[in-house]
């Protein structure tokens, strides 16, 4: 990640699989609609 305001760079780790998971489907909500499918 880099701050576009001071060009200063950060690092961070990835979501596991299943936190990508929700943020793919838009919210808990969508996930969980989704899936039930």
């Amino acid at each position: 990640i880099t701050d576009e305001t001071t060009g200063e760079k950060f690092k961070g780790q990835a979501f596991p699989p299943f936190m990508q998971s929700l943020i793919d489907a838009g919210g808990l909500i969508n996930y969980v609609n989704k899936e039930a499918r």
